[in-house]
Protein backbone atom coordinates (compact mmCIF):
# COMPACT_ATOMS: atom_id res chain seq x y z
CA UNK A 1 0.00 0.00 0.00
CA UNK A 2 1.19 3.49 -0.83
CA UNK A 3 0.94 5.68 2.31
CA UNK A 4 0.17 8.88 0.37
CA UNK A 5 -2.59 7.22 -1.63
CA UNK A 6 -3.97 5.64 1.54
CA UNK A 7 -4.05 9.02 3.27
CA UNK A 8 -5.84 10.60 0.30
CA UNK A 9 -8.45 7.83 0.19
CA UNK A 10 -9.12 8.18 3.91
CA UNK A 11 -9.31 11.98 3.70
CA UNK A 12 -11.82 11.70 0.88
CA UNK A 13 -14.17 9.41 2.79
CA UNK A 14 -13.79 11.23 6.09
CA UNK A 15 -14.68 14.52 4.40
CA UNK A 16 -17.86 12.91 3.01
CA UNK A 17 -18.95 11.57 6.38
CA UNK A 18 -17.52 14.14 8.77
CA UNK A 19 -21.06 14.71 10.08
CA UNK A 20 -20.99 11.15 11.48
CA UNK A 21 -18.20 12.11 13.90
CA UNK A 22 -18.03 14.25 17.00
CA UNK A 23 -15.33 16.94 16.94
CA UNK A 24 -12.93 14.95 19.13
CA UNK A 25 -13.19 11.86 16.94
CA UNK A 26 -12.70 13.94 13.80
CA UNK A 27 -9.60 15.59 15.25
CA UNK A 28 -8.21 12.19 16.23
CA UNK A 29 -8.68 10.87 12.68
CA UNK A 30 -6.99 13.97 11.25
CA UNK A 31 -4.12 13.58 13.73
CA UNK A 32 -3.48 10.02 12.51
CA UNK A 33 -3.54 11.26 8.92
CA UNK A 34 -1.08 14.06 9.69
CA UNK A 35 1.20 11.39 11.16
CA UNK A 36 0.83 9.33 7.97
CA UNK A 37 -1.08 6.50 9.66
CA UNK A 38 -4.01 5.97 7.28
CA UNK A 39 -4.84 2.51 8.66
CA UNK A 40 -5.21 3.84 12.20
CA UNK A 41 -7.13 6.89 10.97
CA UNK A 42 -9.59 4.80 8.99
CA UNK A 43 -10.05 2.14 11.63
CA UNK A 44 -10.77 4.88 14.18
CA UNK A 45 -13.22 6.45 11.74
CA UNK A 46 -14.94 3.08 11.22
CA UNK A 47 -15.20 2.45 14.95
CA UNK A 48 -16.84 5.85 15.39
CA UNK A 49 -19.40 5.40 12.62
CA UNK A 50 -20.24 1.86 13.72
CA UNK A 51 -20.85 3.13 17.26
CA UNK A 52 -22.86 6.13 16.06
CA UNK A 53 -26.60 6.31 15.74
CA UNK A 54 -26.26 7.25 12.07
CA UNK A 55 -28.14 5.31 9.44
CA UNK A 56 -25.79 3.05 7.44
CA UNK A 57 -28.03 3.59 4.41
CA UNK A 58 -26.43 7.05 4.11
CA UNK A 59 -23.03 5.45 3.43
CA UNK A 60 -21.59 4.46 0.07
CA UNK A 61 -20.92 0.87 1.10
CA UNK A 62 -18.81 0.03 -1.91
CA UNK A 63 -16.50 2.99 -1.37
CA UNK A 64 -16.15 2.41 2.38
CA UNK A 65 -15.37 -1.28 1.90
CA UNK A 66 -12.94 -0.57 -0.94
CA UNK A 67 -10.83 1.72 1.25
CA UNK A 68 -10.95 -0.72 4.16
CA UNK A 69 -9.65 -3.47 1.88
CA UNK A 70 -7.04 -1.16 0.35
CA UNK A 71 -5.75 -0.58 3.88
CA UNK A 72 -5.92 -4.35 4.60
CA UNK A 73 -8.43 -3.90 7.43
CA UNK A 74 -10.24 -6.99 6.19
CA UNK A 75 -7.47 -9.10 7.72
CA UNK A 76 -5.30 -6.85 9.89
CA UNK A 77 -6.31 -4.21 12.41
CA UNK A 78 -4.84 -2.17 15.24
CA UNK A 79 -7.65 -1.18 17.61
CA UNK A 80 -10.31 -3.84 17.13
CA UNK A 81 -9.51 -7.29 15.79
CA UNK A 82 -13.15 -7.71 14.73
CA UNK A 83 -13.49 -4.40 12.89
CA UNK A 84 -14.07 -6.05 9.50
CA UNK A 85 -16.95 -8.20 10.74
CA UNK A 86 -18.43 -5.31 12.69
CA UNK A 87 -18.29 -3.14 9.58
CA UNK A 88 -20.05 -5.81 7.53
CA UNK A 89 -22.71 -6.15 10.22
CA UNK A 90 -23.18 -2.39 10.42
CA UNK A 91 -23.53 -2.08 6.66
CA UNK A 92 -25.78 -5.16 6.65
CA UNK A 93 -23.59 -7.11 4.26
CA UNK A 94 -23.49 -10.88 4.56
Amino acid sequence: MDIDIGCEKVKSIVSCYKHFLCNDAYEEVINYLENREPEMAYEGFLIEIINSDKNPEEIDKEQVLYVAKYLSLDYESVFDKNIWNKLLDYLKIS
